[in-house]
């Protein structure tokens, strides 16, 4: 039997915390996390999950022909000992510290943190070298996870699934989910042989291929658990089983995944990146709610970010070749629209004023060319600034293109193997060098300040892969390398006050938790003009706070009135962004576009502030959609109902919306929409329509 240390409520959760001997004859200490009031078994054939997986170089390796497979169980873990527990409650905030050791003199914490308006937790492990020699990690977990299904005896035999955020250019936040059988996460009959998947990204774009996510449903009992973890470069989720429970862990990608290693020297300490972490007594849906509300919960927003300003971006007007003349037009459009936020994107800097330049691979010396802007860029802002709206320009600080003076600058720049890491017409500046600080302060820095502009969008094109020379390991100096980036991101924010600043990596390629608390908002996607773009939008309500997600309306003059509404709509599932050649809509365009504008500024505070329930009946193609989605956003008395048709839709839906009434809504004419007897129905739809329904309690 496992021994109870401790039990704490936190808000509608439960963690217990225990101690026992595993089967193979160590101690070890775990916690179990579930939804508060819910029975639990009394017998369960499963060793505790460990607070904390580490492997440190010298120690044995896992057993259960691990190797290269995973590092968890590692000899450092068999080591650990228990050595208390200590809780620290302010205002609004409960620490629970674990405390470990091993005779060696190395100590490890393990805290959870949770806020009072919170629905997930904050978990992250510490260590510290006090023994007698240096030491060097080569895995350390942010969180685990253990004992999952609590709910049932033996295996829990087709009722548990696993979920994935799958996520690739333009199509980011795919969700994939398997029954556990089918990844062989079962126990063998011994049992012996450890199953297991770890998955996770290489590199410094933390969300290329997989969203730092991973969830676990047990569909019979309806629970959820689930984490999310903030490191913004290289990372690994890991499910692993050997006996009846299945135990999740994540953190910084270890030496086989992500080629890391930490050294630490007598007295050190080292912090694993923090990991988000809720149960539920619900679905995956309920679950990102959970994690993502806590996300938002602790996000730095100016006060004017309350209000969700409108955006407009001129890079689908001018695809890379703005101009001042052209500009100015766009701002004499857009600021009667309802626009308050005017942002010039790429090609500022090109060399040439021809449009068909390379503006691509001009970047990294940050010079405007003053032919396309021949008042300077100042006498431009200053024209923005009259019309009422604040002024942001695109950047691309981390990199450089082939074309740049930059690009030859090695000295300057990260290298591998004795030479520059070069990705296509791309290299990176060495955020780790104090001369590359003062290089971005003097062209970044400088040109924000200089020329009076209030917002920059930080873009970041490519990879840096598995990382650059001269730290300890190729995964250790990209970790360094990217928190290096973002403390750049705090020098913008405290050396220009006020200033806003837009995350964006190819679109959707940056979108952890530590990039989101330094940044106003995150570009969703590079869907530009895209079909898919409300089903991407819908995706990231269960990653990024909704408030934070900057989404594409593009609108061009030949654009029917059917395809503007439905790229207004899909605007509604975040930040709305407005590009397109506005200035030439016409007078029946733009009054769509005002229009939309001035219902979103309505519907603020549920899109801010709501809770999302997502249905998506779209088929497997993102491409070529079929079907439709429709996604309900709540808060307060109103509900938000966003409705995208595609390929084969019905022409009519029906809706329960019992005890609403309709305010208004944004949809074609020929749409008709109405209420009766709790049911709201849509007709005369048609493929590729968008639809907006603002709702209100009735208040008999």
């Amino acid at each position: 039997m496992h021994e109870i240390i401790s039990q704490y409520r936190m808000g509608d959760m439960r963690i217990i915390y225990q101690k026992g001997k595993n089967r193979k004859g160590y101690e070890c200490v775990g916690m179990l996390l579930v939804p508060d009031g819910m029975d639990m078994i009394s017998e369960k054939c499963a060793d505790i999950e460990p607070l904390i997986q580490i492997k440190l170089i010298g120690d044995d390796y896992p057993f259960n022909y691990s190797q290269g497979r995973s590092m968890r169980f590692s000899g450092t873990v068999t080591r650990m000992e228990y050595a208390g527990q200590h809780v620290e409650e302010t205002d609004g905030e409960k620490r629970i510290i674990t405390y470990l050791s091993d005779r060696r003199g190395i100590q490890y914490e393990h805290h959870v943190i949770f806020g009072c308006e919170d629905q997930a937790l904050r978990v992250f492990s510490k260590i510290w070298n006090q023994s007698d020699r240096n030491i060097s990690l080569e895995m350390f977990s942010s969180f685990t996870l253990g004992g999952i299904t609590p709910f049932e005896k033996g295996v829990a035999a087709d009722t548990m699934y696993l979920y994935q955020i799958r996520s690739t250019w333009a199509n980011e936040g795919r969700v994939v989910s398997c029954p556990v059988e089918e990844y062989q996460l079962e126990p063998s009959w011994k049992p012996s042989g450890a199953n297991g998947i770890r998955f996770g990204q290489v590199g410094s774009m933390p969300n290329r291929e997989y969203f730092p996510f991973t969830g676990i449903e047990d569909k019979k009992n309806k629970v959820c658990w689930g984490a999310q973890l903030t490191v913004g470069s290289s990372w690994q989720m890991e499910a692993y089983r050997i006996d009846d429970a299945l135990s999740v862990s994540g953190g910084i990608a270890d030496r086989e995944k992500g080629h890391w290693i930490k050294n630490l020297e007598l007295g050190e300490c080292f912090e694993a990146p923090e990991a988000i972490v809720s149960v539920c007594a619900g679905d995956i849906d309920e679950l990102c709610q959970r994690i993502t509300g806590t996300i938002q919960n602790h996000l730095s927003i100016q006060p004017e970010e309350k209000e969700l300003p409108v955006i407009f971006n001129e890079f689908c007007t001018t695809w890379g070749n703005p101009e001042d003349k052209l500009l100015r037009k766009l701002a004499d459009t857009a600021a009667p629209m309802g626009v308050k936020y005017f942002v010039i994107d790429a090609g500022w800097y090109k060399k040439s004023t021809e449009e068909n330049a390379n503006w691509s691979i001009e970047h990294g010396d940050w010079k405007y060319n003053p032919s396309l802007f021949p008042q300077g860029i100042k006498k431009l802002v200053d024209y923005i600034h009259a019309r009422g709206m604040k002024a942001g320009i695109w950047f691309e600080p981390e990199d450089c293109g082939r074309a740049s003076e930059m690009f030859g600058r090695e000295d300057m720049l990260f290298s591998r193997d004795g030479y520059p890491i070069t990705a296509g017409n791309r290299r990176f500046l060495n955020m780790l060098k104090p001369e590359v600080w003062d290089y971005l302060d003097e062209r970044v820095l400088g040109f924000l300040k200089e020329n009076g502009f209030d917002y920059i969008k930080i873009d970041y094109n490519d990879n840096l892969g598995i990382g650059p020379e001269g730290g300890e390991s190729f995964g250790a100096a990209l970790y360094e390398s990217v928190q290096a980036t973002q403390e750049y991101f705090r020098r913008l924010k405290n050396k220009i006050p006020g200033l806003l600043i837009e995350n964006c990596s190819a679109g959707g390629h940056r979108l952890t938790a530590s990039f989101l608390r330094l940044s106003d908002m995150s570009s969703f996607s590079d869907a530009h003009e895209s079909l898919n773009i409300p089903l991407i939008a819908a995706n990231m309500h269960r990653m990024i706070p909704v408030c934070q997600s900057q989404i594409w309306a593009v609108i061009q003059p030949e654009f029917p009135d059917a395809l503007i509404y439905y790229k207004l709509s899909s605007a509604f599932l975040g930040r709305m962004c407005i590009s397109g050649k506005i200035h030439e809509l016409s007078e029946h365009q733009k009054n769509l576009v005002a229009h939309a504008i001035e219902l979103y500024r309505d519907a603020v505070g549920i899109i801010r502030d709501g809770r999302s329930s997502i249905e998506t009946f779209a088929g497997q193609s993102y491409k070529e959609p079929k079907g439709w989605q429709i996604v309900r956003r709540t808060w307060e008395d109103k509900e938000l109902i966003i409705v995208h048709t595609f390929d084969d839709c019905p022409g009519e839906y029906e809706l329960d919306v019992p005890g609403y009434d309709l305010q208004w809504s944004l949809k074609r004419d020929d749409i008709a929409v109405s209420i009766s007897g709790g049911k709201m129905r849509l007709r005369g739809i048609k493929a590729f329509d968008g639809i907006v329904c603002c709702m209100k309690k009735s208040l008999f």
